[in-house]
């Protein structure tokens, strides 16, 4: 069961609402490793303005956000998405003053565990790193 349903709703009917406008979408993944720090991706400045990213990306027309996900953390990170569970009800809006060259579009945020394995990393990205909470404030 979803530990986070009570959003479910909200989330399908934005996205319905999206596609009728043809507004692009992006998933992004929260994972977190057994002592309960964060991954993030270190950009590759010609993609981002910023220094770190959670792995994620854009929803193909042909894909639901869970299909989207899995592709996403595969291709940026190598690991496989075991499951998925949903934080984010809302939608943060990104663009040209986070993304290099892209149009504002809403996020949604995911939870995911992922199998046991060694990060690699795309060409999108020079590494990654595991953050703890306590450092997230240091992070660009």
């Amino acid at each position: 069961m979803n530990r986070f349903a009570w959003a479910l709703d909200d989330i399908e009917v934005a996205t319905r609402k999206l596609e009728k406008q043809d507004i692009p979408l992006s998933v992004k993944a929260i994972i977190l490793d057994e002592h309960r720090r964060l991954l993030l991706l270190r950009n590759n400045p010609q993609y981002s303005k910023f220094e770190f990213d959670l792995p994620g990306g854009h929803v193909d027309s042909e894909e639901s956000e869970k299909e989207a996900l899995i592709r996403e953390v595969l291709e940026e990170t190598g690991l496989s998405v075991i499951n998925i569970y949903n934080i984010s009800g809302s939608s943060l809006d990104i663009g040209d003053d986070v993304r290099i060259g892209k149009d504002n579009h809403p996020v949604h945020f995911y939870e995911v565990e992922v199998t046991p394995g060694e990060i690699k990393t795309s060409n999108e990205h020079l590494g990654y790193a595991w953050i703890s909470p306590e450092d997230l404030d240091e992070i660009d």
